[in-house]
């Protein structure tokens, strides 16, 4: 009995060492009584010979559990579940540790280079440095076909008698496929309940939790960096879902939304309820990072806002009285200056009369004559209606309706500054007036626009005030200039021209185009366009965003709205691939899974295969589908249309959840199938023959 007992451990010792603990038993039973090495091998493998002889199941058994037992073992202390793996790649890591020494060897390097690089993708391969969560499936299926390619190779040169090399070899042979075998055997099971569990006792934990698996396997990161994706993109305004934080995300939403049922419906209303408002939002992100002004409320308020920042200036210029200045004086007898006075009288006629209204003083309204009509017919005018051929009555006649207009004027007095100022703007009104005109309307205010500023700046000159006055804050039309600027040629233009114009605006026609700017792009946003991508519509080219970059505020609000308008195209095209299925290969897969009745298959495969062989053919067929129940399918669509922060923690939770689930059973499994490949492994050679260490052999 004791001998048994005995024997019973050399069992356990001979699989829990692959085959060696017999030589090292000799070794010590050699050491302690003297005898020969081989004297005392013999003896040792005759005694255990004899015991599996007498025990042929027991023997096999105890060398399987011995086999297994390091596994075990690893998997009852805390925290062997997560070590167990790498502990059981110590075996291979000398081996590695040794070629890498050898590859850095100089006169081996060469040599060895293609093997190291092969290692490489070995080590890709089997997920070599990652714990058994982070590996794919594949991955640690590599895993354990190594482990079991160095396990049998360990076990056949112990248990081989005669050649230790041919032993190792028949070992390999064995323990790699046995080790794929035995990792994919749980697997198998397992993905087996899941299935099971979907459809005859679905809870919803299991329901979550299902979900979260195919979830997990898709987003390729933590759900917490799932979380801040969402989150930092609707800080920016823009809606996003966690089906738009990954490409494997899109991809799985695409999935969805193929697969007929409630899954389908609810990512495209997701989508649907994503994609409202996409015009409206990129508006406001233009107010809110460019510019927040109204253009027509700007454009009708600017005038007066101005003139009253700029009202003590102005008035400290306008104290210096006339002026005497040929160049100026020059000026005022051209005729389209003339016009500008008639103009800027009618403008400070309207002011002063409203002003009279408002119980204020008309005064600062007051231009000062500074011409008078000839009574003289215009002899321009005149030529000018004769050449049409008109009769001289309907002349006379034309003449005399126009009455003072149609006369000559001369300068009677000196102009002070008040009344030149007031001439600038009714040249600013002429100017803006042929702008908007045809091609030689625009060339000639081009003109008109040249003569002004240089008739600006001699009064600049003759005038420190005033240019005082314009330098605090710029004159109306500069401003309302900038802000037709950019409201018309921003497209126009090349980069370096924004640039360089930009620059040279004072602060407030910088704020003016910037405002131009921004109904230029809101116009390009609302206006009919093939182009249903809104956001690219902005930034559709390095021009257009060297442009941009150049009037922004500072360079983090345009990285800000950049980013933003990115997202926001990003989601297009996620919606876009998400939904792109033709609608004639979503109706055919609808009918199919109208016209599908799961009663009739299953009554039509037992009638045509019997009860035994229908009910495996039907088990079968679900499992090769890999099919998802329709509460798994709804769960996980609302998953990734979760459009607000309580359904998105609900989603974090879940894949949390899993993922401490995972941490768990996963490297419980691999230990699993690691036990079972060392247990077949140890059991799996051949027990020593009696008749092979009888004595006298």
């Amino acid at each position: 009995m004791a001998n048994d007992l005995y024997n019973a451990g050399r069992a356990l010792g001979q699989g829990a060492s692959m085959g060696w603990s017999d030589e090292a038993e000799a070794k010590a039973r050699a050491a302690a009584s003297g005898r020969p090495y081989e004297e005392e091998l013999a003896a040792v493998r005759a005694e255990y010979a004899q015991f599996a002889a007498d025990y042929p199941i027991a023997q096999p058994a105890l060398e399987f559990v011995g086999g297994a037992l390091p596994a075990v073992a690893a998997m009852l202390v805390p925290g062997g579940q997560v070590t167990l793996p790498a502990n059981l790649m110590r075996m291979a890591s000398p081996l590695m540790r040794a070629g890498a020494a050898i590859a850095r060897t100089p006169g081996v390097r060469n040599v060895v280079g293609g093997l190291r690089r092969t290692g490489d993708v070995l080590a890709d391969a089997i997920g070599y440095g990652k714990t058994v969560p982070q590996r794919s499936f594949g991955q640690n299926v590599g895993r354990a076909t190594t482990i079991g390619g160095v396990q049998g190779a360990f076990g056949g040169a112990g248990a081989s008698e005669d050649s230790r090399t041919m032993g190792a070899i028949f070992g390999a042979g064995l323990g790699v496929p046995l080790g794929a075998v035995s990792t994919l055997a749980p697997a198998a099971l397992g993905a087996a309940g899941r299935y099971a569990s979907q459809y005859l006792a679905p809870t919803a934990e299991t329901i979550k939790m299902a979900a979260a698996r195919r979830l997990s396997n898709a987003l390729n990161m933590t759900p917490q960096e799932m979380q801040a994706r969402v989150e930092l993109d609707r800080a920016m305004g823009v809606p996003s879902l966690p089906l738009n934080v990954s490409p494997e995300a899109t991809a799985l939403a695409e999935t969805m939304a193929t697969r007929p049922g409630s899954s389908q419906s609810q990512i495209g209303r997701g989508i649907a309820t994503q994609r409202e408002g996409a015009r409206e939002r990129l508006a406001s992100q233009i107010e809110s990072q460019l510019a927040p002004a109204s253009y027509f409320e700007t454009r009708d308020a600017v005038t007066d806002s101005l003139r009253r920042s700029a009202a003590p200036a102005y008035e400290a210029a306008f104290s210096v009285g006339a002026i005497d200045d040929p160049r100026i004086l020059d000026y005022l007898n051209d005729p389209e200056f003339r016009k500008a006075f008639d103009v800027a009288k009618e403008l400070a006629d309207k002011q002063a009369r409203e002003a009279r209204r408002q119980g204020l003083d008309p005064t600062p309204f007051e231009m000062e004559q500074v011409y008078r009509s000839t009574g003289v017919v215009d002899p321009e005018r005149l030529a000018l209606l004769q050449q049409m051929g008109l009769p001289e009555d309907m002349i006379a006649r034309y003449i005399n309706d126009l009455g003072p207009a149609a006369m000559t004027t001369e300068r009677v007095a000196l102009p002070n500054v008040r009344t030149l100022d007031y001439m600038k703007r009714g040249l600013d009104v002429m100017i803006q007036k042929g702008m908007a005109g045809d091609p030689i309307q625009r060339e000639n205010a081009r003109l008109l626009r040249q003569a002004r500023n240089n008739f600006v700046a001699r009064l600049d000159e003759v005038v420190p005030e005033y240019k005082a006055a314009r330098q605090q804050y710029a004159g109306e039309m500069e401003v309302l200039e900038a802000l037709d600027e950019g409201f018309q040629n921003f497209q126009k233009m090349k980069p370096e021209e924004v640039s360089s114009a930009f620059k040279n605006f004072s602060a407030a026609e910088q704020n003016a185009y910037r405002i131009g700017v921004a109904r230029n792009l809101w116009g390009q946003l609302m206006e009919p366009s093939a182009e249903a991508d809104y956001a690219r519509r902005l930034i559709n080219s390095p021009s257009t965003k060297m442009k941009l970059q150049a009037i922004f505020p500072s360079q983090a609000q345009y990285d800000l709205f950049e980013k933003a308008l990115q997202r926001e195209s990003g989601l297009f095209k996620d919606a876009t691939r998400v939904l792109g299925l033709s609608p004639t290969a979503r109706r055919t897969a609808a009918l199919e899974a109208f016209e599908a009745d799961p009663m009739f298959e299953a009554a039509t495969t037992l009638a045509t295969q019997g009860f035994e062989g229908g009910l495996t053919a039907m088990v079968m067929n679900a499992l090769s589908k890999g099919t998802v129940s329709d509460d798994v399918a709804k769960q996980l669509a609302e998953w990734l249309t979760a459009d607000d922060p309580t359904k998105l923690a609900a989603a974090v939770d879940a894949l949390t959840r899993f993922g401490a689930q995972q941490a768990q059973v996963l490297p419980k499994r691999f230990g699993l199938s690691v036990g079972v490949t060392g247990g077949t492994l140890g059991a799996g050679f051949p027990a020593p023959d009696e008749a092979n260490y009888a004595p006298g052999k």
